[in-house]
């Protein structure tokens, strides 16, 4: 069941308002705006085009994109593509609705999301089939594509944010920052993990007395080994990265001193803060404050998608198939079911149920 693959899956990829066109004709018509031809073939082209993406839909996603002819594309992907420029087209429609315009500043705030959107998450201990960074896969789109894939992405996170009432405009985003700078810092930290807080007790005290964290971090530590030599962890923003009850204690060690040990899931622990940076405030830092903003929103862009789906007017070309929209949602199936072709039975070659782009299957 390849429900939203396009969309839900492995990101939105689709273009905006602006990449769609007011014609007679065309792929498809969502509340009176036309999708062309011309721009469903550019977007295929796009995708098609990206060696590290082909990848990840054909090896990851299951979805065959080529079919049967040189230069034709599969039934089930041109369909999957189409339903994703509709569903891109309702929400760039409810954005411009609710007066949302990204300003040209944001946009690149958005390329971490779409980064990481390329990519699906896949079980923990299995080895990905695909090796190309999200960050790759989206660089490798033309400039253009590209830029249509960061403007779509702003104006969803716009829309959430709208409908959560939070400000993710720059200024904002800026001002929360300058609030919260604490818990965007880079923590450099070590850790000595023990078995018993009499132990943890005795290792504080030396470590007060002028003994070397490292060195008993060595040879005391239940997670001393060659990857962390002397307890080290590594640097990293702690309240984004530590369970809640460990980035408390972890925030209020000052910056080369040593936290009282710990009790966290029947072990005891001691943290060294070695080092303590707050970055200044830039585009990394916005997408990284915006993100966390955000983050328990995530969940409320299918519940919006499938609101403007249902309440949507979309008719698609036949040769696309049969656009079924809240009833593809509620039987869990494809909102675009693409046309199967004759039977298998009447083809000679039956792998010729594949429509090259542009023409009937």
């Amino acid at each position: 069941m390849r429900k939203f693959l396009l969309i839900l899956a492995v990101g939105i990829l689709a273009f905006s308002l602006a990449g769609c066109e007011v014609v007679s004709t065309g792929a498809a018509t969502v509340d009176g705006v036309t999708i062309s031809q011309h721009r469903l073939d550019a977007t295929i082209a796009a995708i098609a085009g990206n060696p590290g993406y082909r990848c990840v839909l054909e090896k990851e996603a299951g979805l065959s994109i080529d079919g049967a002819g040189q230069g034709t594309y599969s039934s089930p992907f041109v369909g999957d593509v189409l339903a994703s420029l509709v569903v891109s087209q309702l929400l760039n429609q409810a954005a411009h609705k609710e007066g949302i315009e990204v300003t040209s500043a944001e946009l690149p705030l958005a390329s971490p999301e779409v980064a990481a959107s390329l990519s699906p998450s896949l079980p923990a201990g299995q080895t990905p089939p695909c090796t190309e960074s999200g960050q790759a896969m989206l660089a490798a789109f033309p400039a253009s594509y590209r830029d249509l894939l960061l403007r779509q992405q702003s104006d969803v996170d716009a829309l959430l944010a709208h409908s959560a009432h939070i400000d993710v405009s720059m200024p904002a985003l800026r001002s929360y920052y300058a609030a919260h700078r604490a818990g965007f810092a880079t923590t450099c930290l070590s850790v000595i993990v023990v078995s018993s807080k009499a132990q943890a007790l005795s290792l504080a005290s030396q470590i007060a007395a002028g003994a070397s964290f490292a060195s008993l971090a060595n040879a005391d530590s239940l997670e001393a080994h060659a990857t962390n030599p002397g307890g080290s962890v590594g640097c990293f923003p702690v309240d984004s990265s530590l369970p809640s009850e460990l980035a408390s204690v972890v925030d209020g060690v000052r910056s080369g001193q040593v936290s009282s040990p710990v009790s966290y899931q029947g072990d005891w622990l001691l943290f060294k803060v070695d080092s303590r940076t707050s970055p200044s405030f830039d585009q990394a830092v916005a997408s990284e404050v915006r993100s966390q903003l955000l983050s328990g929103l995530s969940g409320s862009i299918q519940t919006m998608e499938r609101r403007l789906i249902d309440h949507a007017s979309v008719t698609v070309d036949s040769r696309y198939g049969r656009w079924r929209g809240a009833a593809g949602l509620a039987a869990h199936s494809n909102i675009l079911v693409p046309p199967t072709g004759p039977p298998a039975r009447f083809v000679p070659n039956a792998a010729a149920n594949r429509a090259p782009v542009g023409s009937s299957s």
